[in-house]
Formats: C-alpha cells, sequence, structure tokens
C-alpha cells in the first residue's frame, strides 16, 4: 500500500539516522577517550621527570587544586610540612597545616598565601609565616605562591606555592637583634657620647650620651642633617670652629686618628666643652675606612676647673710680681746710697789716715758691707720667690770655686782662732761645669754661719763624688761643712730652713742675720738637682750636707794644672807640720796624689826629732809644710830653731798661716821661708808655692801668655774706620789696632761712617751694628748701594753679641764680609782682620796716601798684670788679656765707664719710667756694650736681658731686670772704684 509504505519510509529514515548519529558519537568519544590516554601516556614520562626535579630541590613545592587542596608536594615540602602527604591522600584539608604570621597570630585561611593569590589573581612573594608541631616548635618558612591562570576562561587552577626553610636564620636574626638591643643599652648607658659617621659623612647613629652632651636630637644628627639655628661650635680662644676640621672628617680624609676640644653653644644652655676623640674603622684589606667612630667626653667642669686654676695662678703671680718688684724696689732704693757709701770709704781708705780715722773708717765699711749683705739676701730671696733665679752653667775648676768662696773668711775665722780648712777628692773631675757663682754662693752661706756660730774648733768645708753617670756625663758631688760649734736642737733642725727663722730669737739678736740665708740656700741645691739636710748635736756642733749635680767635661778634655805632676817633685820627701789632724790629713792625700812622701807631725819637737832622724838616716827632708800657729811652739819659732842649726839651716819652708795682718809676712822674709800660704789651703797655689820655692820649672799647661796677641804687629798696618757709638768699646778698639800697628778713625754712629766712606778710602771698616742715628746694617747696605757705580768694595766686619740665632747671617746679608762678636776676644779679633788686610794690601790702591793721611799711632807700654777684681764681678783674666797688662790703658777705661756707665744708668731709668721701650732698647744696649768691654759677665747679662725684654715690649717684666741690673753695675762699680783707689 503506498500510502502506508510512505510513512514507514520516513520513520525509519530517522530511525537510522538517530543511529548513526548515536554511532558517531561513540566513536568521538571513543577517539577522545583514545586521545587523552595517549596524550597521558605521552606526558607520563615528563611528569616523572619533572617530579624527580622537584624533589631534588631544597626548597618545597605544594600545589593546591582549584578546591584549596593539596595535589602535589615534593620531598622537601614533605619534609617541612609532614601533613601535606596526608591532605593529597585524603583529599581533606588537615588542621596541622594552619598558619601563624611573623608576629605569632594564627592566620585565617583566606590570608594564606595560595588563598590570597587565588584571590587576587596575582603572585605573592616573601611572605613570612611558621609552622606549628605537635611539640608548639616553629617552623619559618617563606613563601612564594603563584597561581594558574586559565587563558581561555581567565579561571585560576592551581596555585604553586614555594617554600624556605628560614628558621635558623630567623633566630640569628632574632639573636643579631638582641645583641644589637644589649649593644644599643649599654651605649646608651655609657657617659660619654658615640657617634659612628659613615665613609660619606652622614651619620648613622648616636647615643642618648651624645644627644645630651651636644644638645642635639637624634633627628638633628643622623644622615646630613643640617644644625638647628643657634648651635655653634667654637674654639677655646672664642673663635668659630670650622667643623671641617672636625676630627671624624680628619679620620675619614687621613684614615688617621684624630681629636680636638672644642666648645658647644645653643639657645638656652650654657656652654659645653667637649673631648672628641675619633678613629677610623677599616674592613679587613681595606685601604680606606668605611666609617670613622667617635666619643665625646663632657669636660666642661675640668675647662671651667682650669680656668679657675690658670686665673688663680695668674693671680698668684701678680701678688709674686708684686712683692718682688717691692722688694727688688726696696733693696734697689736702699743699695744706691749704700754703692756710694762703700765706693767712698773705699777711697777714704786708700788715702792717708790717722790710726784711729782708718779704724772708724773700717768699722763704717763692716757695718756698711753687713748691710748691704742683708739687701742682697731679700733680693735673692725675692727672685727665688718669683722663681726668676735661674742657673748660668758655665765650665769651672770646683777647687778654685770652693777656695773663693771660702777665702774671705780666713780673717774672721783666724781672729776667733779656729781652723779653717778644705778638702776636695782626689778622685773629683778637675773641671766641672754649672753656676759656680751660685754654688760659691751656697758654700759663703754655710761656712759663714759655720764661722758665725763657732767660737773655738775648726770648720772644714769636703767635696767628695756621691755618683757618676757616664752615659749623660754628669757627676754628683757631696758637699759637707763641719763645724764644733753650738750646734743645733733636734726639734729645731728642720725650722733654720724656713725663711725669716733661726733657731731661736736669742740667737738672731747674739748673732745677727735675716734668717734668709738658709733658706735661699734650699732653693738653690734645689735648682742644682739635689738636696741639703743637717746632722747636728747641741753643744757639739753641726754638719751641713748637701748635694748637687754637675755636667762633665768629655774625657780628652785639657787635664787641669793640679793633675798634672811634674817629674821635679814626683818621690820628694815632705814634713808636714800642723796641731790639726784635719789639716795633716788633707795635706797628706793631697801630696801623695801628687806622688810626693809626706811625713806626718803634730808639733814642733816632734818636728824637730823628725828632721834628726831623717838626716842621720841620709835622707833629709826636702821641703818643710810648718803651720804658723801651733800650741807650746809656734811655727815661727820651729823655723828661727832650725835656722840656728846649720844642718837644717838652708831648708825649704813653706809656711801655713791663718792671718795675714799680724806681721807674719815679715816674719816669714826675715826667717828666710820661701812662701806664706794662708789656710784654707788651696791644692793649686801649695803646687804652684812648691813649685816656685823648689826652683823647678813650671808644666807647661794651658794657653800662651794672653799679651803675645797684643804685642803682635800686624803685617798690613792700615787705615782703619771704627763705626761704634760706645765710649768705653771705642777706647778699648782703638787702643788694641793701634797697638797691632794700625791708624784709627772713629765715627760714633752709621750715618758718620757713611760720610768717612764717601771721604776716604779705608782698608777695613769695624762697624758695630746697633748704634743711634743709623745702625751699621743699614749703613752697610748704603755703601754696598754706592759702591755698585764705582765698583769699590771696602771690606766690613761685623762687630756684635751673640746673642740671637741668625744674627750672622744677618750681616752677611746686609753685605758684611765678616763677623767678630763683642766683647772680641783678641785672637779673634786679630785672626779675621789680618787676611783680609792681606787681600786688601795687594791691591793696586793709593792705601799708603791714605795711610799718610791718617793720625800718628799711640803706644802704651805693657806693664804686666792688673789689679785683682772680684771673680764674679769682672773675668781679670780676659780683661787682662783685652788690655794686654797695660794698666794705664785699663786705668782710662776704668775712668770712662765710671763717667759713661752711670749716665747710660740713668737713660735707662728714665726711659723706663715712661714705658719708652725704644729708648730702655737703646740704653741697655749702651751699656751692655761698656760692661761687655770690661769683662763683666754678670752685667753683661743683666743688661742684656733688660734689652731683651724691651724689644719684646715686655716693660711689664723689666722692672726687676732693671734692678738686677743695677745691682750687677753697683758691684761692677765697688771694684772699679777699689782698683781706681789702689792705682
Amino acid at each position: 500500500m503506498p500510502g502506508t509504505y510512505v510513512p514507514t519510509l520516513v520513520g525509519l529514515s530517522l530511525t537510522i539516522a538517530l543511529l548513526a548519529a548515536l554511532a558517531i558519537g561513540l566513536i568521538d568519544r571513543q577517539l577522545r577517550l583514545k586521545t587523552r590516554l595517549l596524550e597521558a601516556e605521552v606526558a607520563r614520562p615528563q611528569t616523572e621527570r619533572l617530579r624527580a626535579f622537584y624533589d631534588v630541590l631544597t626548597y618545597g613545592v605544594l600545589v593546591r587544586g582549584p578546591q584549596g587542596l593539596l595535589t602535589y608536594a615534593n620531598r622537601a615540602a614533605l619534609r617541612l610540612q609532614p601533613f601535606a602527604g596526608e591532605e593529597i591522600a585524603s583529599g581533606v584539608r588537615q588542621p596541622a597545616g594552619q598558619l601563624y604570621d611573623e608576629n605569632g597570630v594564627l592566620l585565617d585561611v583566606s590570608r594564606y598565601p595560595s588563598s590570597i593569590a587565588r584571590s587576587t589573581k596575582q603572585p605573592v612573594t616573601g611572605m613570612l609565616v611558621s609552622t606549628r608541631d605537635g611539640d608548639g616548635e616553629e617552623t619559618w618558612l617563606l613563601c612564594d605562591a603563584v597561581p594558574a591562570i586559565d587563558p581561555t576562561t581567565g579561571d585560576v587552577g592551581d596555585v604553586i606555592l614555594s617554600l624556605v626553610d628560614v628558621t635558623e636564620r630567623r633566630r640569628i636574626e632574632r639573636a643579631l637583634r638582641e645583641s644589637e638591643e644589649r649593644f644599643r643599652t649599654m651605649v646608651d648607658s655609657l657617659a660619654d657620647g658615640i657617634v659612628l659617621q659613615l665613609a660619606d659623612f652622614s651619620i648613622a647613629t648616636c647615643n642618648a650620651s651624645a644627644e645630651r652632651i651636644t644638645g642635639l636630637t637624634a633627628d638633628q644628627m643622623l644622615g646630613r642633617a643640617p644644625r638647628p639655628e643657634g648651635w655653634l661650635a667654637i674654639r677655646e680662644d672664642g673663635s668659630r670652629f670650622d667643623l671641617r676640621q672636625h676630627p671624624s672628617i680628619l679620620a675619614l680624609v687621613t684614615g688617621k686618628a684624630a681629636s680636638c676640644m672644642m666648645g658647644v653653644e645653643s639657645a638656652g644652655r650654657e656652654t659645653t666643652w667637649i673631648s672628641v676623640n675619633t678613629r677610623p674603622l677599616y674592613h679587613a684589606g681595606a685601604k680606606r675606612p668605611y666609617a670613622a667612630l667617635s666619643s665625646i667626653m663632657d669636660v666642661t667642669d675640668r675647662v671651667r676647673a682650669q680656668v679657675a686654676e690658670r686665673e688663680a695662678r695668674q693671680a698668684a703671680e701678680a701678688t709674686s710680681r708684686a712683692k718682688s718688684d717691692f722688694l727688688a724696689n726696696m733693696s734697689h732704693e736702699i743699695r744706691t746710697p749704700m754703692n756710694g757709701v762703700l765706693g767712698m770709704l773705699e777711697l777714704a781708705l786708700g788715702s792717708k789716715l790717722e790710726p784711729a780715722q782708718r779704724e772708724y773708717l773700717h768699722v763704717a765699711q763692716r757695718s756698711a758691707e753687713s748691710l748691704l749683705e742683708v739687701i742682697n739676701e731679700i733680693l735673692d730671696f725675692s727672685k727665688v720667690e718669683a722663681g726668676r733665679l735661674e742657673l748660668r752653667p758655665e765650665p769651672f775648676a770646683l777647687a778654685d770655686c770652693l777656695g773663693a768662696a771660702i777665702d774671705p773668711l780666713g780673717p774672721r775665722a783666724a781672729q776667733k782662732g779656729l781652723e779653717l780648712a778644705m778638702r776636695v777628692a782626689p778622685n773629683m773631675p778637675p773641671i766641672l761645669v754649672g753656676d759656680s757663682v751660685r754654688l760659691g754662693q751656697v758654700i759663703t752661706n754655710l761656712a759663714g754661719n759655720a764661722v758665725k756660730f763657732t767660737e773655738h774648733g775648726e770648720i772644714v768645708l769636703t767635696a767628695e763624688i756621691e755618683s757618676v753617670n757616664t752615659d749623660e756625663q754628669e757627676v754628683v758631688v757631696h758637699f759637707a761643712v763641719r763645724d764644733t760649734g753650738i750646734g743645733i736642737p733636734a726639734d729645731k733642725q728642720s725650722l733654720i730652713f724656713e725663711a725669716f727663722t733661726q733657731a731661736d730669737a736669742s740667737a738672731t739678736r747674739a748673732y745677727m742675720g735675716t734668717g734668709l740665708g738658709l733658706a735661699i740656700a734650699t732653693r738653690l741645691v734645689a735648682l742644682m738637682g739635689g738636696r741639703l739636710w743637717v746632722e747636728s748635736v747641741e753643744g757639739k756642733g753641726s754638719t751641713f750636707h748637701f748635694t748637687a749635680r754637675f755636667a762633665t767635661r768629655a774625657a780628652d778634655a785639657p787635664m787641669a794644672l793640679d793633675d798634672a805632676t811634674s817629674d821635679d817633685i814626683r818621690g820628694m820627701s815632705v814634713l808636714v807640720v800642723d796641731d790639726s789632724g784635719t789639716n795633716r790629713l788633707i795635706l797628706h792625700e793631697t801630696l801623695v796624689s801628687w806622688e810626693m812622701r809626706p811625713t806626718l807631725v803634730a808639733s814642733a819637737r816632734d818636728a824637730i826629732a823628725a828632721m834628726e832622724s831623717a838626716d842621720k838616716a841620709g835622707k833629709p827632708f826636702g821641703l818643710l809644710l810648718v803651720d804658723g800657729y801651733m800650741p807650746e811652739m809656734d811655727g815661727f819659732s820651729l823655723v828661727e830653731k832650725l835656722r840656728e842649726n846649720p844642718r837644717f839651716a838652708s831648708a825649704t819652708v813653706l809656711m801655713l798661716t791663718s792671718a795675714d795682718g799680724d806681721g807674719g809676712a815679715e816674719r816669714c822674709r826675715a826667717l828666710g821661708v820661701a812662701a806664706q800660704l794662708l789656710k784654707p789651703i788651696k791644692s793649686r797655689d801649695l803646687r804652684a808655692a812648691i813649685v816656685r820655692a823648689l826652683g823647678r820649672a813650671t808644666p807647661e799647661h794651658g794657653p800662651a801668655p794672653v799679651t803675645d796677641v797684643l804685642d803682635a804687629r800686624s803685617a798690613h798696618p792700615s787705615r782703619i774706620l771704627l763705626a761704634e757709638d760706645n765710649q768705653v768699646n771705642q777706647m778699648l778698639a782703638v787702643a788694641v789696632l793701634e797697638r797691632w800697628g794700625h791708624t784709627v778713625e772713629v765715627a760714633d754712629n752709621g750715618r758718620a761712617a757713611l760720610t768717612a766712606v764717601a771721604r776716604e778710602r779705608f782698608a777695613v771698616v769695624l762697624m758695630d751694628v746697633q748704634m743711634p742715628t743709623m745702625d751699621g746694617l743699614q749703613a752697610t747696605m748704603e755703601i754696598r748701594a754706592g759702591e755698585a757705580h764705582t765698583g769699590e768694595h771696602v771690606p766690613i766686619i761685623a762687630m756684635t753679641a751673640r746673642t740671637m740665632s741668625g744674627d750672622r747671617e744677618k750681616c752677611l746679608e746686609a753685605g758684611m764680609d765678616a763677623y767678630v762678636s763683642k766683647p772680641f776676644e783678641l785672637e779673634e779679633l786679630f785672626g779675621v782682620l789680618e787676611p783680609i788686610l792681606a787681600r786688601r794690601a795687594a791691591e793696586p790702591t793709593s792705601l799708603g796716601e791714605a795711610r799718610r793721611r791718617g793720625r800718628k799711632r799711640r803706644h802704651s807700654a805693657p806693664v804686666p798684670g792688673v789689679a785683682p777684681f772680684p771673680r764674679e764681678v769682672v773675668d781679670a783674666t780676659a780683661l787682662n788679656g783685652a788690655v794686654g797688662g797695660d794698666r794705664k790703658l785699663l786705668g782710662e777705661l776704668v775712668a770712662l765707664f765710671r763717667t759713661e756707665g752711670p749716665r747710660r744708668l740713668e737713660e735707662l731709668r728714665r726711659a723706663l719710667a715712661a714705658n719708652d721701650a725704644a729708648g730702655v732698647a737703646a740704653a741697655a744696649h749702651a751699656l751692655r756694650g761698656s760692661v761687655g768691654s770690661l769683662h763683666a759677665k754678670r752685667s753683661f747679662e743683666a743688661a742684656l736681658a733688660v734689652e731683651q725684654l724691651a724689644r719684646s715690649d715686655a716693660l711689664q717684666n723689666a722692672h726687676a731686670a732693671c734692678a738686677t741690673l743695677e745691682e750687677e753695675i753697683a758691684r761692677l762699680e765697688r771694684a772699679l772704684a777699689s782698683f781706681a783707689g789702689a792705682a
């Protein structure tokens, strides 16, 4: 049936189509399944390789799926998170996987790294979390979480996490932090400020003390913060401190430690003084510091204390200066008329007088000298108290110094019947270097006290070596002055060394004195590097000891006369007759040191017996040393008795006496005594007397006589210009130059010298450097400027004192040809002058005509020897050499100075009163030149001190120096007055 067939066919077609579609779908699913299986099969090896790779990583790797469950964990992750395996296997999140933040707070799951990455679709890096096991032990993890985003849908699938175990690092960081906190606490507790500054000059750290001390907060210091307004660093003098010179900056720039002190000023607080000490810090092997560490100390209290101390010291010094100036001025006001009194007494005693008149004048003289001694002690004490007394070291012979110190005491000791003896140890160096004048002052004081407080017995001065330092060429000498006087009570032995104090008031009245002598001696001894002490028994006597340190001359220095022993006296037998055991001991020691053979006896009767015995033995004594005053039979009676015996009549006798004013000299001449020596006997005098008495030749030691140079004749007598403003120096120089055969023209200033050189051609010019109107340097430069046009050249020799370094160079730079010092030594002047004149004489000039125009030379024949001067006032040997023993020339120099000196001194006083520094310097310079020509060393040095103070504008300190100068000039005037009276 057609109609029925058609629908059936359509339904069948639909069924077939459905079956076909179903079949196709099944086939497609099978194909896709096969494809996935194939892809899985292909990917399995790669996944396994990735797993193997992840398992060897040291950090953990986790994968959380879309539901937040773990789907993968490598071995490191399983070790760090043991719960991960169970979660992967069960598909259930484990509570053990709870995380805590770095503060220990439990994190909500939404705050886990994986949750944050999933919700934000952004990687999470460096998130620090911790986990805890059942025992509460923490494991710290540094987490990164990376979401895997489907590129087609934008959905997050897996989240991959990486876990790094930072537990150990966390522990180290915590320990380091705790250590830093402890260190910070410790640093902040320090009283000193601590500041660390880096190489870029920024401040990295500072402690609380640094803030407190500097007045700056940490914010104001750290980094490169500018200092606040009103904050200022200052120097000690009040000027602003340049912070570029801050020790921390210097340490960073130079790499060396640095320090300084500065003041810190800021608003609302007083100045704080700080001491900053900085040292650079280096990394190992680095050449430049990476930082500088400064410690800051508050030294405000110390600075204030120093300021207070300085002000107190200045006040004390001002008081001391005022006291010293008062004492000096008072002493000066008294000394000035006293000098006149003593000078007039000296002159009066040199005239013809009745015996009673002479006795009256002697009493007045002794009284004036006693008063002057008191004044001098007061002045010396004021110098000591003011710290102005200084030692002046120079070479000296100790035996001579001690002898000169106690010689003036001999007559006083003889009047009281006292033996006065001196012993210097034989091993004593012949020459010492020290202040012989101050040493003599100490000896004179101690020995003078011994004579004053001793009524019978003896006084013995000894000097022995206590220690020797060969490396430093120094020797410590132990001096002792022993007497048999009244002694000192034990409870007063320390008191006597205090100023204005004696053992008791009655002694002061009975024996007079200021009580200053021992106080001054104590300080002088301290200046000489020693100490002074006393040993005494009341009623039996005292021994004053002191030590002093001296330099010694080099081993090759010339030997002193005492150390030379002539073969003519070596081995000679000597009889020593003296009732004093001390004198016998000293003489025995001295004679043995000269290799003589002494025999010692204590009385005249024993001496006669010894003479008899020696004569019978055929070994008579070649020499007798006899004490003039002995009990029973004195020395003069002994010699009379010997002269009566033909066997002993020709004996050579030296008489040793304690006084020279009792007719002893006449008795010695009458008895044929070879020489009379005054006690205390000095070894040099004794030896010279022995040599003369025996007719032996004096050993040839020491320099040639000083008159040799003066008596020389110049090989080139010439016309010389002397430019010198000082009349004393003019007279001396003219006399010396004319003695050498020269003619001399004198110009008294540089301007006059210029005129003379322009008018006449001189062979040489002797130019004083310091003169009025125009000084020698300026005159020389103008002479040389004029010669630049003429082509001539007159030799110019500078004459000035070598007082300042560079003086010689200044003279030569000015155009001078040579240089001699003033007061000039004849040998030096002759040695400089002769070669110049020899060269000048060889020049083709009309010098002969110039000579014919010269003045007629005057000549004074030398007279050997000059009147003696006090050793500490005038160097008589040098002065004798300067005038060649010409007593007439010396008299002229003395007379001129006695006129010129007071005038110059008055000029100095007026300039000082007017506060005229230039006038003081000029007057002191002129005075220095005059006393220098007389070889008065102490006066010269005193004038130089005043001149130097004036030239440095220190007139406030010149008054005491002027008082010292006047004291020295007064001593010099007395010595010159004595010479004038004797002449």
